[in-house]
């Protein structure tokens, strides 16, 4: 006969917690549960709460549920049943199930008492022991008390670790996870658990950066009871998603199971997770098979499973990665920008323009900043909303039908829009400078240099092309008597179509919006869509839509011009198969990240960046001898210019052993002050550089401290030597660019180990010769002509022509093509080379025509024929 209940008590207890989780969980709360029989059993349970509403659980349980048990079977199933259906007015779940748990929990106690049995044996437990992992509540933690827990965690044996996330930026999250992943190495597991604190757009960009961690789980990323933004995410990300702790039974959820699989751990709640299909249902004894069983684990408030399952553990079910593109909802067409309304991203110039969505941008991030034009790890901005990705469908279509449009129109008329949109800058260069100042913290006078160099550009190209010897006309007539004949061939050089560009975060002018990039690709008839740089992305928008207004004032076509803006758009931007081509200046992890999803396309394109340069400088000591103090001068100049942050800043510097010129630029860098960086972001990373390179063994500092509070007091410079043999030693920890005013001295013994330690230098945009004019230095000039792109005599690298003869690119990690990104030959970027054969005059481009109409120079039948002349 089974006893009954004959009366129910609890007792409230409040622990303190030896370390705060924050300002409002100082303590846990523990309502115990005692549960007697008429036979004279006891069973012990408990309730637990963090500081919202333990007062109110002890309530219901004395008042409501005490006053509901006596003469009830003390059976945990039927009671369980019983008490939802008497309390499921007040909610069926959240405190109502939670209170339920503790009297459920007491049963089952009740019960393996009687049986002289754990709960644990009772519930049918198969294990004696299980696989435990390190977890904490440790979201408070600094990050190196994180890492000191999960060393000690690592100490004790343990091969899984469970850590926090959900900081206010998310940069913060990735910088904690790579911390940890690092001490776990690449064979231990590592789980996160956001606690419900994300949004599902946030939670998607946060995946993205930090799926990379090679994570065994997130959990519970989202609102425990948002069932259904649940399933979007399962579908749109590859990484397993645990849930379950907070959700109170299939009626506490208030909605069916979504249909998808889910991966479900450690539920603390009560354990229901989903179904592994929709509208399924699981069979327990003594229940109905339409029910969902409400279930828990065996540490926590919640429904246990029914004796008769073996044993109790989390259930996984696994979906394969997703590609489904992350789409927010559109924004509805408004007005067309104008200088009192500044434009958002995501606007067409000359085409409809879109109003605001909710202002929800991507805190952009990534690894430590080595290079200054990071477009993924710049200090996000929140003045402009993230563009969506049917946003960038829209403009995506206008600039495919602005490119068919640009392409036939003449050289001209593009000459003239280039034109127009270089007054344009010129006219509001006060207004741009402003604003500039305002974001980078580069000075007006320097700003005011780059407008004047940006403008210059946009006028060099409008130049090329209407001197027309870009389109590489070249025409090889029909010759009947060779053997075999060959046909008449013309071939030129035609735009590749809209082009993507990713503005830099060190040149606001010249590498953004109305930059090189963007001038190149208007010229020769492509249509821009330009991803905002989160730096300065004010000046992106007010540029943006004085160079549009001009440019559609010109008469270019609607569409020819897009600003977009967030992280997630632009790595659709790259993806997106409107988009033929991709300029990019930023970092090599950022870079080389996009440049793989450019060539992994179903239809790869061409991924023109410029990316990481040490950019090297060789002093010989006949230099040294002749002109120390004023290359110490030089040297010191170069490398502190803009706080360090050109991406041709002098990194490494080559002199003989033996000499005193490390005294003679500690002497030139004493008057060089610190100076704003350009980001928070850059500003945190350049310390970290520092202190990187000065952990390296026998590599001391000559000028300079490594401890600096870069956001706070600006980037002050620093001077390290070391040794050629240093560097064989261990290129890929010294050889790595930090990013700001500091340098380092290699010091070779002889001109064999030289080459030995520039032979391990990477790629870079420029290199440097220092010598007197009696040396022979054509060995070594060969040597650094397979190591840069531009080779320097006598000067600093630091200032970068704007003409026909400049290179600006390099080897491998500095660009990732052959081309220039500065310079006339830079149109090369963005056209491709088309052949005719045996065409007729009227569908020929008029440079192939016999008569040479627009008077380009080309080569004819292999004869350079100049400007002018037609074929006679």
């Amino acid at each position: 006969m089974t006893a009954r209940i004959t009366g129910l008590s609890t007792r409230l207890l409040t622990l303190p917690l030896s370390r705060p989780w924050g300002p409002d969980v100082r303590e846990n709360h523990v309502i115990a549960t005692e549960v007697r029989t008429d036979d004279g059993g006891t069973g012990q349970g408990f309730a637990w709460t963090p500081p919202i509403g333990p007062r109110a659980v002890q309530a219901l349980l004395d008042h409501d549920i005490a006053a509901f048990l006596p003469g009830r079977e003390a059976k945990p199933d039927t009671v369980w049943d019983a008490l939802w259906l008497h309390l499921h007015e007040a909610g069926g779940g959240g405190l109502t199930t939670i209170a339920m748990a503790g009297v459920d929990l007491a049963l089952w106690d009740l019960r393996a008492r009687s049986a002289g049995q754990s709960v644990t044996e009772l519930l049918g437990r198969r294990q004696e022991a299980v696989t435990v992992y390190g977890s904490g509540v440790n979201l408070h933690y600094g990050q190196d008390e994180l890492v000191a827990q999960v060393e000690r965690w690592v100490g004790e044996g343990k091969t899984a670790v469970k850590i926090k996330v959900g900081k206010p930026d998310i940069r913060e999250d990735v910088e904690r996870v790579s911390a940890v992943r690092e001490v776990l190495g690449p064979d231990r597991k590592l789980m996160i658990d956001a606690n419900q604190r994300w949004d599902l757009p946030t939670t998607l960009r946060a995946i993205d950066a930090l799926g990379g961690f090679d994570l065994e789980w997130l959990e519970e990323p989202l609102r425990a009871d948002d069932l259904w933004a649940y399933t979007r995410l399962r579908k749109q990300s590859s990484v397993p998603i645990a849930l379950g702790e907070n959700v109170h039974t299939t009626p506490g959820s208030g909605t069916s199971p979504p249909p998808v699989p889910w991966t479900s751990s450690s539920p603390m709640w009560c354990g229901w997770a989903g179904s592994p299909r929709s509208g399924a249902s699981w069979n327990w004894p003594g229940r109905t098979a339409s029910r969902w069983p409400p279930i828990s684990c065996p540490n926590s408030p919640g429904r246990w499973p029914s004796p008769s399952r073996n044993g109790y553990g989390s259930r996984t079910w696994r979906t394969p990665p997703s590609s489904t593109s992350v789409r927010s909802p559109a924004r509805p067409p408004s007005r067309s920008p104008t200088a009192a309304s500044p434009p958002r991203a995501g606007t067409a110039w000359g085409s409809p323009s879109s109003a605001d969505q909710p202002p929800a941008r991507a805190a952009e991030h990534g690894a430590r900043v080595h290079q200054e034009e990071d477009t993924m790890t710049a200090t996000p901005d929140t003045s402009a909303p993230e563009t969506s990705t049917a946003e960038l469908d829209d403009l995506a279509a206008a600039a495919t039908t602005a490119a068919a449009i640009a392409a036939a129109a003449s050289d001209a008329e593009r000459a003239s829009w280039l034109t127009a949109a270089a007054d344009a800058l010129d006219a509001h260069v006060d207004e741009l400078v402003e604003i500039a100042d305002a974001e980078t913290h580069l000075g007006a006078p320097r700003l005011r240099g780059e407008v004047a160099r940006t403008t210059g550009q946009l006028r060099l190209f409008a130049r090329v092309i209407t001197e027309g010897s870009y389109l590489e006309a070249v025409i090889d007539h029909a010759d009947a008597s060779a053997t075999p004949p060959p046909p008449d061939l013309r071939r030129i050089l035609r735009p590749i179509g809209p082009v993507g560009v990713f503005s830099a975060s060190n040149f606001p002018f010249a590498f953004s919006v109305a930059g090189g990039d963007t001038a190149s690709a208007l010229a020769v008839g492509c249509s821009v869509i330009v991803k905002a740089h989160s730096g300065h992305l004010r000046l992106s928008e007010r540029t943006a839509e004085i160079l549009g207004a001009a440019l559609e004032g010109a008469g270019a076509p609607e569409g020819i011009l897009a600003l977009i803006s967030g992280r997630e758009a632009g790595t659709e931007l790259v993806k997106h198969p409107a988009v033929k081509a991709v300029g990019f200046t930023g970092s090599i992890p950022g870079g080389r990240a996009l440049f793989d999803l450019a060539v992994s396309r179903p239809d790869p394109i061409p991924f023109y960046g410029e990316l990481g340069s040490l950019n090297p400088v060789v002093l010989t000591a006949a230099a040294l001898s002749a002109r120390a103090p004023e290359l110490a001068d030089g040297l010191a100049a170069s490398f502190t210019l803009g706080a360090g942050q050109f991406c041709t800043k002098p990194g490494l510097v080559f002199l003989p052993a033996g000499t005193d010129f490390q005294d003679q630029l500690r002497k030139a860098v004493a008057s060089k002050g610190s100076a704003p960086m350009l980001t928070e972001r850059i500003a945190e990373a350049y310390p970290e550089g520092l202190q990187h390179l000065a952990a390296q063994q026998d590599v001391t500092v000559v000028s300079g401290s490594v401890e600096q509070d870069a956001p706070a007091d600006g980037a002050a410079p620093v001077v390290f030597s070391t040794t050629a043999a240093t560097v064989l030693a261990n290129p890929e920890s010294i050889l790595e660019e930090c990013f700001g005013p500091t340098t380092v001295l290699i010091e070779y013994r002889d001109q064999d180990e030289l080459a030995k330690v520039l032979s391990v230098v990477p790629g870079s945009l420029t290199a440097t010769v220092h010598a007197q004019p009696d040396e022979d230095v054509a060995a070594l000039v060969t040597q650094l002509s397979e190591l840069a792109g531009r080779v320097l005599f006598n000067g600093w690298p630091t200032g970068v022509a704007v003409n026909w003869a400049q290179q600006h690119g390099g080897p491998w990690p500095a660009t990732t093509s052959l081309f220039t990104s500065v310079g006339a030959t830079a149109v090369r970027r963005f056209q491709r080379p088309v052949a005719f054969q045996d065409a007729p005059e009227s569908v020929l481009h008029p440079a192939l025509l016999e008569a040479n109409p627009l008077g380009v120079p080309r080569r004819v039948d292999g004869v350079l024929v100049p400007a002018g002349v037609s074929v006679s």
